[in-house]
């Protein structure tokens, strides 16, 4: 078992967050807005960078994912849907997409944002997602 453990800063404690999202903009500005609130931020531009960065952490993460990316020509929830059991309870999966999109019953917890989406929407989340990893 991978020990996990938390970015803290005083007496806070909050899990790293993988942003994955093709737009290197979008993923600009919301590492900006999370690292302003000291959340370690990791990024993927692609559906398999998201897959490799996931699979390689050991801190509880936070996933913010396009559910537009895709791996090996699949969508990126039917990857995570098929390989949700190499995923363990420390990670929370928030899908951001601009269409409605069917809820991952297969994930210990998670979340939809409607784009666009604002940043107090974005803190809710991730509030919600932290509290449930810890």
């Amino acid at each position: 078992m991978l020990f996990r453990s938390f970015s803290c800063w005083g007496n806070a404690c909050m899990p790293t967050v993988l942003i994955a999202d093709a737009a290197a903009a979008l993923r600009r500005m919301l590492r900006s807005i999370l690292e302003v609130r000291d959340y370690a931020v990791i990024e993927a531009e692609s559906g398999e960078h998201a897959m490799d960065s996931l699979y390689q952490q050991t801190e509880s993460t936070i996933v913010l994912l396009d559910s537009a990316l895709t791996v090996a020509n699949k969508s990126v929830v039917e990857t995570l849907s098929a390989t949700a059991h190499l995923i363990d309870r420390h990670t929370f999966i928030i899908m951001h997409t601009r269409f409605d999109h069917p809820t991952i019953s297969h994930f210990p917890a998670a979340f939809h944002l409607e784009k666009p989406f604002t940043v107090d929407a974005l803190q809710h989340a991730i509030t919600l997602a932290g509290a449930l990893l810890a």
